[in-house]
């Protein structure tokens, strides 16, 4: 009986007062009448009374809840009317039908891949003629490849 009663039009401190009302004196700050005052609230707001409802009494969150809505109810609204779909009449036949617009794939738009950028040659003097294996790993090249003036140890280009 509780859960078919929603917020509609009027403050959430009054909805919640009906809903005490209703559920009669025993029960009228019960965890049920709560929850079910919570989940009629504009989802908007849901997270920020659930947070109240830790510190604070059921009545005192209502009041907040009035005035939080009262703030956020404005930005809400465009959204609301934004979403809101034409009913359409289907007894007046496949003619009306037809005449609606079909709905249009998402267009899916990516940004433009950054060119590759050129990497960056050894800033000393001494990599110049070296293999790639001496300019990528130094003295610790494994494997060398002609021609390379690298002058260290374990060069098999000089062998």
């Amino acid at each position: 009986l509780l859960a078919r009663h929603l917020l509609g039009d009027a403050k959430p401190s009054h909805h919640l007062m009906h809903l005490q009302s209703l559920a009669g004196p025993r029960t009228a700050d019960s965890e049920i009448v709560k929850e079910l005052w919570l989940e009629s609230l504009p989802a908007h707001i849901q997270p920020t009374v659930t947070v109240l409802l830790e510190d604070a009494p059921l009545h005192q969150v209502a009041l907040i809840a009035d005035k939080i809505l009262a703030r956020t109810s404005n930005r809400y609204s465009y959204i609301i009317a934004s979403t809101a779909r034409p009913k359409v009449d289907m007894d007046a036949g496949n003619s009306s039908a037809q005449a609606l617009p079909r709905p249009r794939k998402a267009v899916i738009t990516r940004p433009p891949r950054a060119s590759p950028k050129p990497r960056r040659k050894a800033a000393s003097e001494a990599s110049e003629g070296w293999c790639w294996f001496h300019r990528s790993f130094g003295s610790g090249a494994l494997q060398c490849r002609a021609p390379c003036a690298y002058k260290g140890g374990h060069s098999k280009a000089a062998e």
